[in-house]
């Protein structure tokens, strides 16, 4: 069959790469039908692939957000159609079956990921923060999926795809504005922009609205 990426449809997710299709073998029993005494085979509407015994397809995709797309929510399309109609026994032909599937890719809030050359010094200069300040927000791996032994950081050296947290989330309460969440995190009004790119031109927040904060630390008195 053939899997291909709808890059060109509405919302889709910039730079996804798909790997190509591999085999997995299922081999759960299909479910009895106690009224018949056969197996009921599901077709895969509304229930997967549950009932089916052999070998399946798989397909991977790989997808890096920008930066700058912290808190957006992306709609990744696939059509996947059998490869071909025509089974080669003379006129005989099986019909092309196309479907389409979507999946909503959420870009995490206050996450980065590092690239070649990264340093928490780098990554802080970015941000306007310390280095101090995400080697204390980051004291172990944010997922069961991060290789633990990354953690805590090396100040000097990031291995490339290290994720990293840049401050907690805070939702917005009642009475809220971007001047008094930034007297109170000790955040200056730019660094509420570079980590929450959609916010609004006017500033204005809502009850709710999930933001990064990117707190100050070892702040000098006044």
């Amino acid at each position: 069959f053939n899997v291909t990426f709808m890059a060109g449809r509405e919302n889709a997710p910039p730079g996804l790469i798909v790997h190509p299709p591999g085999d997995v073998t299922v081999q759960v029993n299909p479910p009895l039908n106690v009224r018949t005494g056969g197996y009921n085979l599901v077709d895969g509407h509304g229930m997967g692939n549950f009932g089916f015994l052999g070998v399946l397809k798989e397909v991977r995709f790989a997808w890096t957000p920008r930066r700058g797309s912290e808190g957006a929510v992306y709609d990744a399309c696939f059509l996947v159609s059998n490869a071909t109609n025509n089974i080669g026994m003379g006129n005989l032909s099986k019909p092309v079956y196309e479907r389409t599937r979507c999946f909503k890719l959420a870009t995490a809030r206050c996450h980065y990921c590092s690239a070649p050359g990264d340093t928490l010094q780098s990554i802080a200069t970015m941000y306007g923060t310390t280095w101090q300040q995400l080697w204390t927000a980051n004291a172990g791996s944010l997922s069961p999926y991060d290789p633990a032994d990354r953690y805590p950081l090396d100040p000097g050296m990031l291995p490339l795809g290290t994720r990293l947290a840049l401050g907690p989330l805070y939702y917005a309460k009642k009475l809220d504005s971007l001047d008094s969440l930034s007297t109170r995190f000790i955040t200056p009004m730019e660094r509420f922009k570079i980590a929450n790119p959609d916010l609004r031109a006017d500033g204005v927040i809502e009850v709710g609205q999930e933001m990064c904060i990117i707190p100050g630390v070892c702040v000098q008195p006044r």
